[in-house]
């Protein structure tokens, strides 16, 4: 298997493959030799599917509109998104944040304040939508047990279409 790769030396005790966008790196421990070419022998299956699976959701971002929406335009789609949330779950936060997160697309605190990223500005209305959800529903259930996914399945059918639709877009505007 012809793979390009990037070592980096780490404090950790065992070896590990990690994608970071389409890039493969590979992290060993600071303190050991380590045979590189029969760790990526060994891995090689995994390796594979996982660069498929990266160009399936290329594909997927390379194929979708891309938006560039003004922080105003955001906000006025948030808005009208939050009167819509109120509507299904009775739910509202007390503060709607935006910043640049490198792995998540929203997070939601116990205080009730909802943070997006900065990025969702260039997403379609409808992941927008997903997204801003999430964190709604996160105010009325923490965590994602099934409570928390009967919620999101009201009103999403395909969750798994949607995910997908995320990450792909999380690897063409997320650096």
């Amino acid at each position: 298997m012809d793979v390009k790769y990037t070592i980096e030396k780490r404090n950790v005790k065992r070896a590990r493959l990690e994608f970071r966008r389409d890039s493969l790196f590979i992290v060993v421990p600071l303190r050991r030799s380590f045979d590189i070419p029969s760790f990526i022998k060994r891995h090689e299956t995994w390796i594979e599917k996982k660069q498929k699976h990266l160009e399936i959701l290329k594909s997927i971002y390379n194929s979708g509109v891309k938006y560039k929406r003004t922080q105003v335009e955001l906000n006025e789609l948030i808005k009208g998104f939050l009167e819509k949330g109120f509507e299904k779950l009775e739910v509202s936060p007390k503060q709607i944040r935006f910043r640049k997160m490198r792995s998540r697309w929203g997070s939601c605190t116990s205080r009730g304040v909802v943070t997006l990223n900065s990025h969702t500005q260039n997403l379609p209305e409808d992941l927008i939508w997903y997204i801003l959800y999430h964190e709604l529903c996160h105010l009325k259930v923490a965590g994602h047990g099934k409570s928390f996914k009967l919620l999101m399945r009201a009103e999403f059918l395909d969750i798994k279409k949607m995910e997908q639709q995320m990450k792909a877009y999380a690897l063409g505007l997320i650096e």
